[in-house]
């Protein structure tokens, strides 16, 4: 390996680790507060405005794109979704606005966000790479996310609200600020010339790429229709377990946000082993479409747990079992996502021409996502 390999690998690592942080105490604020604040029943309203917002946000970064250098483009965009999260931040911490708005606009923003910051990290890789190190390296870049997104969920945040070291508003602080190194990392990445990227934005716009013109090519719809079922199958998940959460947290011994990063972490313990024993096999067996076939089977467990619950009816003593075995299954789901399906996704991008298979990834993640949320 050779010493630029080593300084991306080195990079992306650490744009890893921050993911690892600011996911998770942005998720578990709002999946806390949404509960402490507003009844769960309004979760399909955040999910329908984050999709809306999500395929503006789509457009613009779409528009950013195909006239700045990448490199530009997707420091620039990182950046503007950090300013609106300090923005609101700032009215959650500062201004008499209610508390039940923001939560409601937070939790919309987390699923835009979100989506995002995944998409433009998944990027790099395609961008950066070939073909043959986008399948060695792949599992290794996630590695950092996934260590400490796990060290966040199981000791730092049930920590913080064990000793109320500090308040829960303090996590979104947190979360912006790692987005600003997010950005600031990705600078240190060695993309194309500013030359030869205007040259390529210049061609993708000579050739007409439309998403009418992607939509007739079967990869791109096979990549596109993936996104919006998986994206669909995580809400239902998601709205799910913070329904049932809701019903039963009276039988809570300790603080929802500790609850969600006890479910999370252990998400990301199972993640970690599917990526170190279970992915490369499936990979080396099935080839890119390994991640798919495990999606099936995650949806299909998932389906097999919502029986379950729906049929233990409602007795005090199978509360906890049916806390267990919904957390469970948002495991399953969430932990085969990121280590197997994830990854393949990736390594399908490569087939796409170079100079357009990261306007293509927009399209594909970028509308995907939000189609799914609406």
């Amino acid at each position: 390996m050779n010493n630029a390999t080593l300084k991306k690998l080195f990079i992306l690592v650490f744009l890893s680790i921050i993911l690892g942080i600011y996911i998770p105490f942005f998720f578990v604020f709002v999946n806390a507060e949404f509960l402490r604040l507003i009844d769960p029943k309004y979760l399909p309203f955040a999910f329908i405005i984050g999709g809306i917002g999500g395929l503006s946000f789509a457009k613009l970064f779409e528009l950013i794109e195909k006239n700045l250098p990448v490199k530009t483009a997707l420091i620039l965009f990182s950046s503007m979704i950090s300013f609106v999260l300090m923005a609101i931040w700032g009215l959650y911490n500062f201004t008499n606005v209610p508390k039940n708005i923001l939560v409601f606009l937070l939790y919309s923003w987390f699923w835009i966000s979100s989506s995002k910051v995944i998409m433009i990290f998944w990027k790099i890789p395609t961008l950066i790479f070939d073909l043959s190190e986008n399948k060695k390296y792949n599992s290794f870049i996630s590695i950092g996310e996934v260590f400490s997104a796990i060290l966040v969920y199981l000791l730092i945040i049930p920590l913080i609200e064990n000793f109320n070291l500090f308040g829960r508003e303090t996590f979104l602080l947190i979360s912006f600020s790692s987005l600003f190194i997010f950005s600031a990392g990705i600078s240190g990445l060695n993309f194309e010339n500013i030359s030869k990227a205007v040259n390529q934005k210049k061609e993708v716009k000579k050739k007409g790429l439309s998403l009418s013109n992607l939509i007739k090519n079967g990869l791109f719809k096979y990549l596109f229709m993936s996104v919006i079922i998986v994206t669909f199958v995580q809400l239902i998940v998601d709205f799910s377990l913070m329904n049932i959460v809701n019903d039963k947290r009276d039988y809570l011994n300790f603080s929802l946000a500790s609850f969600f990063s006890v479910v999370y972490g252990s998400m990301r313990i199972l993640e970690l082993i599917f990526k170190v024993f279970v992915a490369k096999k499936i990979m080396n067996q099935y080839g890119v479409l390994g991640g798919f076939y495990a999606m099936i089977f995650s949806i299909g467990l998932i389906y097999c747990i919502g029986l379950l619950i729906h049929n233990a009816g409602d007795n005090s003593a199978l509360v906890i079992m049916i806390l267990a075995v919904a957390a469970m299954g948002k495991v399953m789901e969430r932990s085969i996502n990121r280590s197997i399906y994830l990854p393949s996704q990736n390594v399908l991008f490569q087939a796409f021409d170079k100079e357009n298979k990261s306007i293509i990834q927009s399209y594909i993640t970028g509308l995907g996502v939000p189609i799914g949320l609406i």
